[in-house]
């Protein structure tokens, strides 16, 4: 061998050895025994499986405080007409048909105050314990609420839409019905009534009772009545009324106001006024 070819195989050998060094000599049963995995690289692999789905909860995460924050509430409500839109109050629906035979019960004949007596008292049982007035325990998760009425005992609740329209209907009749049998005193709230007017005529335009209406004879008369005997879908009278007394802020049923202030039980004058 020469000098040149010895040199040759002397830098092979020096080249090679740090491959050869990578596996060692077989073991004595025959197996290469591998070198154990460095902390390092055991923290390493762990932290690539684990990156993403922290990073995904992390961000849902934020976006579930920030919808809370600003009220991105999801669209879980069905938007039906006359549901709170807040999703507060709950939907209880159900079928119903008018019957001609309860006008006698709560319209007033205008014959005398016994009689209109009456007919105030079966109103006064349509209202719910506490007048409509309830306590709504986070108002942070309503979206749409404006800010909360203060009671007299100083609470902080919200009026059902449907307790109000009830009341606004009770003024006009209960005016009405004061006027007939007393006249006029001067002493009329005008601008009550007319709220109430308002206010009913925008109620019925935003319900807006698509119930196709024919004609029905009652009772065997021979009149045909209108508006009358058609199914509809309504609201379950009975749970809401429930609902409302079970989050009332008080006992009251005075039908929000004074009843000093009806002639009607008081001989055609206003004891509250004087």
């Amino acid at each position: 061998m020469t000098t040149s070819e010895s040199d040759t195989n002397s830098d092979l050998s020096e080249t090679n050895r740090p491959l050869l060094d990578e596996f060692p000599e077989k073991g004595g049963d025959g197996i290469n025994p591998r070198r154990p995995y460095s902390r390092q690289t055991l923290w390493t692999r762990i932290g690539a499986i684990v990156k993403w789905p922290l990073l995904i909860s992390c961000y849902t995460v934020l976006i579930l405080v920030l919808q809370h924050v600003f009220y991105l509430r999801p669209t879980s409500v069905p938007i039906t007409t006359g549901r709170d839109v807040n999703g507060i109050v709950p939907e209880y629906t159900e079928m119903r048909t008018f019957r001609h035979e309860e006008a006698d019960l709560y319209n007033v004949n205008h014959t005398s105050e016994a009689a209109s007596i009456e007919v105030r008292e079966r109103w006064r049982l349509l209202f719910p314990v506490g007048n409509g007035q309830v306590t709504v325990e986070h108002p942070e998760d309503g979206p749409y609420l404006l800010n909360p009425l203060i009671s007299k005992s100083g609470k902080a609740g919200y009026f059902l839409s449907w307790v109000h329209q009830l009341h606004c209907l009770y003024i006009i009749m209960d005016a009405y019905d004061e006027v007939v049998q007393f006249g006029t005193d001067g002493n009329e709230a005008y601008e009550h009534q007319a709220h109430c007017f308002e206010y009913l005529r925008q109620t019925i335009l935003c319900n807006m009772d698509s119930t196709l209406e024919g004609t029905v004879e009652e009772g065997g008369s021979g009149k045909q009545f209108f508006g009358m005997g058609d199914t509809r879908v309504c609201r379950s009278y009975q749970h809401g009324k429930a609902w409302a007394e079970k989050w009332r802020q008080n006992d009251d049923l005075t039908l929000g106001f004074d009843e000093r202030d009806h002639r009607i039980g008081n001989g055609g004058a206003r004891p509250g006024i004087q």
